[in-house]
């Protein structure tokens, strides 16, 4: 899911309003009516009809590990955290990609506020009717996005609540004719729709948001349908110039319906429901191809996604045959080197599933020589000492990987570890403490604070 999120923030990013194959959108029946109306001046548009879109949190948003060391009576100064800020940049796109390429997503999300407020949506933005650009929707794009990757997500449906459905006209180009002349189509970009869709599910509406991502699948279907068909994306006559231009679109549409299905499968693995969320991955594996690098790596990713998951069900047989898939199109394309680290990682989980813990912790111990940063080998080989009830040698790898690379301390880890240390003794603070003190050191504003289990 982070990497799916990650590549979205980079497409709304990319978003180019004058390549008509990103701007399409299909407008209901209703906002149609309205824009015709409106071109041809025939009535204005009430203001119930448009968007009002505000930010409802100004920054600059507090730190959490800032916080826990003020709580605990640690002197901040005294450990050298050093933090970004929305000052700390040019305030543009580069000032923002600078801050969430070092891991600043609470000073990036202040960013945005100031962006917004800027161009008449901040604060006050709510009572006001907005002046939309292909530029303000791909910075609530990611202002949502850093929303949701903060766990901000209330405050994310809430400011979502302006925009509706994204079917107001003046979300399209046509009522924009003096900024955007003769351009036709929609100013969201396809990955905000996307973001929109997922939110629900993080709130507990899961049904909202398959309602949601069903309705993208079907849109997306109906214009591959129109465009096979030698139509347009609407269904009229075909007016490009040339056949490339066709396929470009249709590649371009079945992605997205593949993204639609990724986020399916998805919320039926929150939901518990593993028979559905493995047809629709299975169907995805079964329709990756390509003797390509990227697309035998896609599918090797796809099939040992789909073991894992028949782990969590509780399939081990099922779990085996999707692994086999992946080994033999590694050995089948030569490409034990690139990934040579999932094949063991998947032997690992059988071994775990079925209580093999001595021959697990082999794998991942292999696996954190391969690659001491990888948090999932560290975290399962920890898992495995534990099993095994060897908890000193648990507490040693998870210390090791943190103390050996601090600067790239991740939260799993932290957690587990802090974690461990209760097992270990109810006497936990100091310990837990010290890990706060790394983690203002070499950490960012991204970790969180539950993760030291210090309480309230």
């Amino acid at each position: 899911q982070q990497q799916q999120q990650q590549q979205l923030m980079q497409q709304a990013q990319d978003f180019d309003p004058h390549t008509s194959s990103q701007c399409y959108w299909p407008p209901s029946e209703n906002t149609t009516q309205l824009l015709n109306a409106y071109l041809s001046g025939l009535s204005s548009l009430d203001s119930k009809c448009l968007t009002q879109p505000g930010i409802i949190t100004e920054g600059p948003y507090s730190d959490p590990i800032s916080e826990l060391l003020k709580r605990y009576g640690m002197d901040v100064d005294s450990l050298r955290r050093s933090m970004m800020t929305s000052d700390s940049v040019v305030p543009d796109s580069k000032g923002f990609q600078e801050l969430v390429a070092g891991g600043h997503y609470r000073a990036a999300l202040d960013l945005t506020g100031k962006f917004l407020a800027a161009n008449g949506q901040g604060l006050e933005g709510r009572m006001e009717r907005a002046l939309h650009t292909h530029k303000t929707l791909q910075v609530w794009f990611c202002r949502f996005a850093l929303l949701c990757k903060l766990k901000m997500f209330s405050d994310a449906h809430t400011e979502l609540e302006a925009f509706r459905d994204f079917d107001q006209p003046d979300l399209y180009f046509e009522y924009h004719q003096d900024i955007y002349p003769g351009r036709k189509g929609c100013l969201v970009p396809f990955a905000l729709r996307l973001l929109v869709a997922e939110l629900p599910m993080h709130l507990g509406k899961h049904q909202e948001t398959l309602d949601q991502l069903y309705r993208l699948l079907h849109v997306c279907q109906k214009v591959v349908d129109n465009l096979n068909g030698d139509l347009a994306e609407d269904g009229c006559d075909w007016t490009a110039t040339s056949d490339d231009e066709r396929e470009d679109l249709i590649a371009l549409w079945n992605e997205r319906k593949t993204q639609v299905s990724f986020s399916l499968g998805n919320c039926f693995v929150t939901m518990k429901e593993y028979r559905l969320a493995l047809s629709i991955f299975e169907g995805l594996a079964n329709e990756s191809g390509g003797s390509e690098a990227r697309g035998v790596v896609n599918k090797v990713s796809l099939y040992s996604g789909l073991g894992r998951l028949h782990l969590q069900s509780g399939n081990i047989e099922g779990a085996k045959l999707a692994f086999e898939k992946v080994e033999e199109t590694v050995a089948n394309e030569k490409m034990e080197e690139a990934t040579g680290a999932t094949v063991k990682m998947n032997r690992a989980f059988v071994c775990v599933s079925l209580g093999q813990y001595d021959k697990a912790a082999n794998y991942f111990r292999s696996l954190t020589k391969m690659d001491p940063t990888n948090a999932t080998a560290v975290n399962n080989l920890a898992v495995c000492l534990l099993y095994q009830g060897r908890l000193k040698d648990a507490l040693t790898v998870l210390e090791e990987m943190i103390w050996k690379n601090p600067d790239n301390v991740q939260e799993s880890v932290l957690f587990n570890l802090c974690t461990a240390y209760e097992l270990e003794s109810s006497k936990t603070t100091q310990k837990k403490k010290t890990m706060l003190e790394l983690a203002a050191k070499y950490c960012t504003d991204t970790v969180s604070g539950d993760c030291f289990k210090l309480g309230q």
